[in-house]
């Protein structure tokens, strides 16, 4: 509980891991509480958390361009989920997540993010070059500003294609 009284807008947003030994991923979201708005077409199995902020090897910060900020309802805690990776001993980790806000005067642009996420795949045994797939549908016009592929130790490429209202397609 960050104890906000008020919405807060984050500009950037930075996860700190605790003992990179061990964290190979960390997802920070936020938690609105009862009665608050959330994100808007939200379609997944916990449509009360918004994502903040994430951690994985290589990925730099939630650095938003100038304008733009998540906001964060008054009354909000933050859940971070961590993912690990087993090393054979006991450790210890206390990872952090960093804020810079943005005024709400200066806030021109809410950042909203969306993801594409397929969970429900099994690669076949000895498969070297399995492909899953996944998609995500916005109801309205969008402005894409990042994206962020994670595929674990599996993966060895991705793509992003868009499909538009008039069927054209395009490689992000």
């Amino acid at each position: 509980d960050p104890g906000f009284t008020e919405d807060r807008w984050i500009r950037i947003a930075e996860c700190w891991p605790g003992n990179r030994a061990v964290v190979h991923h960390i997802i920070v979201y936020v938690l609105p509480p009862a009665g608050a708005t959330a994100e808007p077409g939200r379609r997944n199995r916990f449509p009360r958390r918004i994502f903040l902020a994430g951690f994985a090897p290589g990925t730099r910060p939630l650095q938003t361009p100038e304008g733009w900020a998540k906001r964060v309802p008054a009354g909000s805690r933050l859940m971070f989920e961590m993912h690990y990776t087993p090393i054979g001993s006991p450790q210890v980790n206390r990872s952090a997540v960093a804020l810079v806000f943005a005024d709400e005067k200066d806030v021109t642009h809410e950042l909203h993010t969306a993801g594409a996420i397929n969970s429900r795949f099994v690669i076949p045994a000895h498969d070297p070059h399995y492909r899953v797939e996944s998609e995500g549908i916005f109801a309205s016009d969008v402005e894409m500003i990042s994206l962020y592929p994670h595929m674990h130790m599996r993966g060895k490429s991705f793509r992003y294609e868009v499909t538009y209202p008039d069927g054209k397609k395009e490689v992000l």
